[in-house]
């Protein structure tokens, strides 16, 4: 297997074995943790006996806390004291449940517990009574998943596809997982490249966060982008996530690459924000769209909306630093939705900070999506005086089959740099937009662009945003009858 499609493909086909006993929206449950334990023994097996061999020196002895003393003999941030893995797992496949079972409870505390969020304990009873466990654990002794051949970020591409293909098989959308990869190497240039000089000075720290980080992608580019400006600079990566297997797929990768996952928190960044006295230098996220989030929820922002995307975007203007940048997904009808939530948060946006940049995207950029996007790049402590605007037009539909490529971006990474406008390009000031409204509406002047028609969905969804508010308004009025 020399190549990305291939190793997905071995992977995905794993579900053959599953089969009668699984559904395909349930596949997930065993193929993510499997994958993620095979990663796992592949990193582990070069130090393996050193490991073994310093642990029974030490076990019972007068050290109690073993656990940094191993990670060393690992050398990593993570291992595991069971003489199995998955080669002798295989050896023995009459006792295949209580080996797996032990082996995987042999792991270092914070990465069982990584492993716990998969739920696989569960999964290993029923795969065993089925007579599938040792079939699909066999399987996967087949793939070397060691770094050394399939480095982090094809990793991280393989995550993702997984990820994919299992929300396809249980008829979910994958908007809420994936973000193509070029479009995060793009907003992730974005967000360092004003700071490049200051990033190759030795010894320099920065933070990351995205409180949407799903399997962890937008925070991996963000550290093989400043590895590659500057191998001597750190960058603390942060997240949330609220999904129990993505989080667990972003943990184990950042526990590979050697970050704290203290930093990486499990739960909504809503109601159970890990990070709540935080700020960071960059943020960065492509949120869910078209959620509806409760009352008590809303009540914990100053602008009040059921929007979850707005939510985030609020999220982000408090948790940045002051000079800190941002960049996020959102639909695009944010921009000239005319309920008070939109009209007020376009306001604060413009006000605190300064979108220098909106870049347009056409249908399909994100899969799954459902709805049409915009990337609105932002940097927070000066209010906004100018929005630069690019339309992008790869001049073809967008797909699964027929992704977005770096090739289509291109022009835009250029012409943002000097924010030159040109045909598909151009630049609004602040002070010429409606102040009442704050309609941020792309409307390129140079060829006649129109506003963008809405979907008669979202139309309808606002109509009944816009009903709500009046029914706020008038059983408060009621009241005072």
């Amino acid at each position: 297997m020399n190549n990305f499609g291939e190793k997905v493909s071995f992977i995905w086909s794993v579900a053959d074995l599953l089969r009668g006993p699984y559904k395909p929206a349930q596949y997930g449950k065993v193929i993510l943790p499997l994958t993620v334990l095979r990663r796992l023994d592949c990193v582990l097996e070069p130090t393996k006996a050193e490991v073994l061999r310093k642990y029974e020196a030490m076990k019972g002895g007068e050290v109690k806390n073993l656990e940094p003393i191993l990670n060393h003999a690992a050398g990593q941030a993570f291992h595991n004291t069971s003489r199995l893995d998955f080669a002798r797992l295989k050896d023995d496949p009459a006792n295949i449940a209580p080996n797996l079972a032990h082996y995987i409870a042999s792991f270092s505390s914070r990465a069982r517990e990584i492993i716990e969020y998969f739920g696989f304990e569960a999964e290993i009873e029923k795969l065993d009574k089925a007579n599938r466990l040792y079939l699909a654990v066999a399987k996967f002794c087949e793939i070397d998943l060691h770094p050394d051949v399939v480095p982090n970020v094809e990793m991280g591409y393989i995550f993702e596809e997984l990820v994919r293909k299992f929300s396809e098989a249980a008829n979910e959308t994958a908007g809420d997982h994936f973000t193509p990869r070029e479009v995060i190497r793009l907003m992730v240039n974005l967000l360092f490249e004003p700071d490049a000089e200051v990033l190759t000075k030795p010894g320099i720290v920065r933070t990351v966060y995205d409180p949407a980080c799903g399997t962890g992608g937008m925070l991996s580019v963000s550290e093989d982008y400043l590895r590659e400006l500057n191998p001597q600079a750190r960058l603390e990566a942060y997240g949330q996530e609220y999904n129990p297997e993505s989080y667990a797929i972003c943990g184990s990768d950042l526990m590979i690459k050697g970050q704290s996952l203290e930093n990486i928190k499990f739960g909504d960044s809503f109601t159970a924000d890990g990070l709540p006295a935080a700020r960071f230098d960059y943020m960065l996220a492509n949120p869910p769209f078209g959620g509806s989030e409760r009352k008590e929820i809303q009540q914990n922002f100053p602008i009040r909306t059921g929007e979850t995307a707005y939510l985030f975007l609020e999220h982000f203007i408090k948790m940045l630093k002051a000079g800190g940048r941002a960049g996020i997904v959102i639909k695009n009808t944010f921009l000239s939705n005319t309920d008070n939530a939109s009209v007020s948060l376009r306001k604060l946006l413009l006000e605190s900070c300064n979108l220098h940049t909106v870049l347009d995207c056409p249908s399909g950029t994100f899969q799954g999506a459902g709805v049409k996007t915009v990337v609105l790049f932002f940097e927070k402590g000066s209010p906004t005086k100018k929005v630069w605007y690019y339309k992008l037009d790869p001049g073809r539909n967008l797909g699964k089959t027929n992704p977005l490529n770096d090739d289509d971006l291109a022009v835009f990474v250029e012409l943002q740099k000097t924010q030159t406008d040109t045909d598909r390009s151009w630049s609004v000031d602040v002070a010429d937009i409606d102040q009442a409204t704050f309609d941020l509406s792309v409307k390129n002047p140079n060829n006649g662009d129109e506003v963008a028609h809405r979907s008669p969905v979202e139309i309808l969804d606002e109509i009944e945003k816009l009903d709500a508010e009046s029914f706020e308004v008038l059983a408060k009025i009621r009241a005072l009858l």
